[in-house]
């Protein structure tokens, strides 16, 4: 959701710059591969939670409101 506002800032930071543009798009598509496969690593391991404890309380919480 928020890529397509990112890219409209990186834009209107580069200006006409192609360097800067290029440089720009190269940094935010290596960041969005990084958030993706941080993402998926975190969401495939089941015990995040021993890692990161208030993962476990949080789910909890959000399972006993349903």
């Amino acid at each position: 959701m928020l890529q397509g506002l990112y890219r409209v800032l990186l834009a209107d930071l580069a200006g006409s710059n192609s360097a800067k543009i290029r440089a720009g798009n190269t940094l935010f598509a290596f960041f969005i591969v990084v958030r993706n496969v941080l993402g998926y690593s975190a969401g495939s391991y089941s015990h995040l939670y021993r890692i990161a404890p208030l993962l476990k309380l949080m789910h909890v919480t959000s399972s006993e409101r349903i």
